[in-house]
């Protein structure tokens, strides 16, 4: 009896797995394929606009690393920083506990190097957008280490102007292409 049911059970599967590769296979015309657009970081003002808060920060240590519950993403890695200067946005508290993007404890997120994604480390000062969760809890959207010859005062004008600027990032279009049922590339 077990033999019968294991053998009816993969003789499904194989109907199963057969029927939806002749349905792919079948269908012809454009293929669009949709994807979460998040917000752009890529140039100041479109940060500066798509930040809520942004502040001069110092990190001060290096906390716990969250992995991904699943596997499929990367984890989190928590800093302490201290808040030197709210540059945009509304008041942040003294201290925070930021989260940042990252493969592995302390380390960096294994992208392509990204200047305005820099990895905390602690003793250094970050100019960063910050999504608040909490009062004392938020993310880091992106994090630029602060630049040698800025004044805090200069700091603070420049990041006012740049989200003053209201500078929009470009709509997010589906990508679309074209294919032929049935026929091989």
């Amino acid at each position: 009896m077990k033999k019968r049911s294991i053998l009816t059970a993969a003789t499904a599967a194989v109907i199963v797995a057969g029927s939806m590769g002749a349905y792919a296979v079948s269908q012809s015309g454009p293929v669009v394929t949709e994807y979460l657009c998040g917000p752009d970081f890529s140039t100041d003002p479109v940060a500066a606009t798509n930040s809520p808060n942004m502040a001069l920060v110092t990190v001060l240590d290096r906390g716990s690393y969250t992995p991904d519950p699943d596997g499929l993403a990367i984890g989190t890695q928590t800093f302490s920083v201290r808040i030197d200067r709210t540059l945009t946005g509304s008041a942040l508290p003294a201290r925070m506990e930021l989260v940042q993007g990252a493969d592995g404890p302390g380390g960096p997120v294994s992208v392509p190097a990204n200047p305005r994604q820099a990895t905390f480390v602690p003793g250094r000062q970050f100019v960063v957008g910050i999504q608040s969760a909490t009062p004392e809890s938020g993310a880091a959207l992106f994090s630029l280490q602060r630049p040698e010859v800025s004044t805090d005062e200069d700091l603070a004008s420049y990041w006012a102007n740049a989200k003053a600027q209201n500078a929009q990032q470009g709509e997010c279009a589906p990508d679309t292409e074209e294919t032929t049922g049935g026929e091989e590339s």
